[in-house]
């Protein structure tokens, strides 16, 4: 009979971790548990998640060696009868209890027996089928506690230097973009002695890259021109990437915004944090090419000849209208909306609308913006609410659970995470609306739209990147001769078109 294989499971998840006793630490109880009970240690398996934190089940993913340990039970590599070893059982998972054992029950489920080195216990199917099942739970429980104390603490740190970087203009680190250098800042958290300032010749540089994407040059033509006229990378690349041009383009740092927090958090956002490198209308027009063009810069050669591209919809299907050429001899040069897919020959009325027509409507608009909805600050408020009521109410069903475990009170926890979770995107959603609602700068962009269309000759590209920067559609109602805008802060505003010289019913006139 061959001798039962045991697998040790090293992990910590932070570099003081790895810098003190914690890896010699769990190899030598393996190792001693190993020879203490005739076991033969497996080496093949890399069993070490080496600053991988088990909190958030990072060490649970698919490069991860607690992921690739549970794929090797499922393709039979690691045998019913084997041994895993761990210090204790938090270094399997720090995430919530049930997380925690379902991992475990997993795990031995499979005939694999788990030993917490901490303490010699083996926790087996017998085990946890018994009273072994109320303390695994304790433990997993006081576990994801502690991490869950310290990464709100952490938080709580966070949060105060935000404050006091908005407060006080401190440096909340030394990490800068490499438009920016530090001074004073002689350790990973920077405080009070950093400053950052500009690097001149970077922010031509910058202003270069914008300049040209904003007049039609794409990413990869931009880095090429960059890296011809021998223009210094930022970094130790020899040539321009077109990706990290991209970057720039998108990078909300260059108006001088610092996000320390993690994406869809937009409270955590600090404004006027890095010297500001680029105005803010160059920015949102290189956004709105960007979208327009489905995060693809264009090419040099396009031109944007509809002010409604990308935006202007069919009233019938809502698919975007496209512009077209129609006639010939004298009636060339009409140019028409019309529903794309009517166009390609799609179930939706053939209806065509003068684009003239539409951009004279535009040049006799007021450009007046509709004034934000109260309601849009009452749901935010009341969203807000919700969110804390469920986080209460999940604090107590977690505390519940962990006296007297029950089945309905974990299916009802998993329902109220589930409405947490979605609570949560909503308040981000609304967030946001509120922040495309400030006022300085919408009325600095309708007073860009306003410029554009009371120019002479008209520049169709500005004036459909302004629209873009505050609209998210327009509805072309051609059956009443209406235009409606959809503004991305809140509301709507329609245009009538009826004062124009074409009838309204030629609006509607099915050209098939």
């Amino acid at each position: 009979m061959s001798t039962p294989k045991a697998y040790s499971y090293v992990r910590f998840s932070t570099a003081e971790q790895a810098a003190g006793d914690s890896r010699r630490r769990q190899t030598d109880l393996a190792a001693d548990y190993v020879k203490r009970h005739g076991l033969t240690l497996d080496i093949e398996l890399n069993m070490r998640d080496l600053g991988v934190s088990a909190f958030k089940g990072k060490n649970l993913e698919e490069t991860a060696a607690l992921g690739a340990f549970r794929r090797g039970i499922e393709d039979g590599m690691v045998e019913p009868g084997s041994v895993l070893l761990v210090e204790s059982l938090d270094r399997i998972s720090r995430q919530n209890q049930r997380k925690g054992l379902r991992i475990l029950e997993e795990i031995v489920e499979a005939g694999v027996d788990v030993v917490t080195l901490n303490d010699g216990k083996r926790w087996n199917l017998e085990a946890i089928n018994g009273f072994d099942f109320m303390l695994a739970f304790a433990v997993l429980f006081r576990a994801h506690e502690e991490s869950s104390t310290k990464s709100k603490r952490n938080a709580a740190a966070q949060a105060s230097k935000r404050e006091r970087a908005k407060e006080r203009g401190e440096i909340m680190t030394s990490q800068a973009p490499k438009w920016l250098k530090v001074t004073g800042a002689a350790t990973k958290d920077a405080g009070h002695n950093a400053k950052l300032s500009l690097i001149p010749d970077r922010v031509k540089i910058l202003k270069r890259i914008f300049r040209e994407f904003n007049a039609g040059a794409g990413c990869g033509k931009i880095a090429r021109s960059l890296t011809a006229d021998r223009v210094p990378t930022f970094g130790a690349a020899a040539e321009w990437n077109p990706k990290y041009v991209f970057k720039v383009l998108r990078w909300r740092a260059v108006l001088g915004e610092f996000d320390p927090c993690k994406a869809g958090e937009p409270q955590g956002v600090i404004k006027g944090y890095f010297p500001r490198a680029v105005d803010t209308e160059t920015f949102d027009q290189a956004q709105a090419l960007i979208e327009s063009r489905q995060g693809h810069a264009p090419r040099s050669s396009r031109l944007v000849m509809n002010i409604l591209s990308q935006l202007g919809v069919c009233p019938k299907c809502g698919t975007h209208m496209r512009r077209k050429n129609r006639g010939s001899g004298k009636k060339a040069g009409r140019v028409k909306l019309v529903c794309s897919r009517a166009d390609h020959g799609g179930k939706c009325d053939y209806v065509t609308v003068d684009l003239t027509e539409i951009e004279e409507a535009f040049r006799r608009w007021d450009c007046k913006i509709p004034r934000r909805d109260a309601t849009l600050d009452a749901s935010i408020k009341a969203t807000e609410t919700d969110k804390g009521a469920l986080e209460f109410d999940i604090y107590n069903l977690v505390n519940s659970i962990a006296r007297r475990p029950s089945a309905a009170l974990s299916k009802r926890l998993a329902e109220y995470e589930a409405r947490l979770e979605r609570v949560t995107a909503e308040l981000a959603d609304l967030q946001r609306q509120a922040g495309e609602s400030d006022s300085r700068v919408l009325k600095q962009r309708a007073a860009n739209l306003k410029a554009a269309l009371s120019a002479d000759t008209l520049n169709r590209a500005a004036i459909n990147v302004a629209l873009r920067t505050m609209l998210t559609k327009v509805v072309v109602e051609y059956a009443t001769a209406e235009l409606v805008l959809f503004w991305k802060h809140d509301g709507q505003t329609r245009l009538d078109t009826s004062d124009k010289r074409i009838a309204a019913k030629e609006w509607a006139a099915i050209n098939r």
